[in-house]
């Protein structure tokens, strides 16, 4: 197994959390703004 492999694979999974972070956090306040106005986002 190549260290180089191994970082890109590791550097995938951070930005593959990253998003699903940010994501949840945008999905979190789409539920708000939809308890508040009741509209979709």
């Amino acid at each position: 197994m190549k260290a180089h492999n191994l970082s890109n694979k590791d550097m995938h999974l951070y930005h593959l959390k990253r998003r699903l972070l940010v994501a949840l956090i945008h999905h979190e306040k789409c539920i708000l703004q939809i308890r508040d106005k009741e509209k979709e986002c």
